[in-house]
């Protein structure tokens, strides 16, 4: 266990030492003591508020593992005390907040991996609900309880009154949509058997013709739309992208 060598002074309930209010209202306070003596009791009272907070740092120091010595070396205390500021608030391996969702690189979870986090606790962005009770932290951030599901999903940044993705709420699922492809054949000789489907449709402009004309540059064609024949697809419509796992430190 490391050591502190720096202790409170008058700590006993009973301690001889000046009350809150008596200090908060001595003229020294301000000015030192400039004339007279100064009595014990408040001696005391200037010497327990110093070494108490000196005791406070070298706690803070030793609880990192580092010996914190009264030797004089004040840069040597200054460089524990950075260095306990970062282990003892996990600074150094960059701790997330809890409630705020990252992107983590990896199927195992940060917990496993960071063992600065090791007694922190992740979860999945997967459609699950979690208790108010275990992670008070993260239900005030996501107050419905439940960590909406977004696996294989994209997230879009929340639309705020802006009007180009309008009367959509935070955490509000969205289906798949494509932008429109139209087109059309113009002057068109089709056979008793001419129908469309799928994304084709036809009106007809003139019914029941009695003859086609023979020779010349008529002829009678199928005609089909394909977009894969000119741009990439796929039975989903989606950006170039890449998987990332989709975490939340929950405590």
């Amino acid at each position: 266990m490391a050591i502190n060598n720096f202790k409170a002074f008058a700590l006993d309930p009973n301690a001889n030492v000046t009350s809150q209010a008596d200090w908060e209202a001595l003229p020294a306070l301000l000015s030192g003591f400039t004339a007279g003596k100064a009595s014990s009791a408040q001696v005391n009272k200037a010497i327990r508020q110093a070494t108490t907070i000196a005791a406070l740092v070298g706690q803070f120091i030793a609880n990192s593992g580092a010996d914190a010595l009264d030797n004089a070396d004040v840069n040597g205390l200054v460089t524990k005390f950075t260095n306990a500021l970062i282990a003892n608030l996990r600074l150094g391996s960059g701790a997330p907040a809890i409630g705020i969702p990252f992107f983590w690189p990896s199927s195992a979870m940060p917990n496993t991996v960071m063992t600065e986090w090791a007694d922190m606790v992740f979860l999945k962005f997967n459609g699950a609900t979690f208790s108010a009770t275990t992670y008070p932290k993260l239900a005030l951030v996501f107050p419905g309880l439940v960590l909406t599901e977004s696996r294989g999903e994209f997230l879009r940044v929340w639309d705020d009154g802006r009007g180009v993705d309008s009367g959509r709420a935070l955490l509000s699922a969205q289906g798949d949509a494509l932008q429109n492809i139209t087109g059309s054949l113009l002057d068109v000789t089709a056979g008793p058997n001419n129908t469309t489907t799928g994304a084709f449709s036809s009106s007809t402009l003139t019914p029941n013709l009695s003859s086609v004309p023979t020779g010349g540059n008529y002829k009678q064609s199928n005609y089909s739309f394909d977009a894969s024949r000119v741009a990439r697809t796929s039975a989903e419509t989606r950006p170039r992208n890449i998987a990332f796992n989709f975490l939340v430190r929950a405590k």
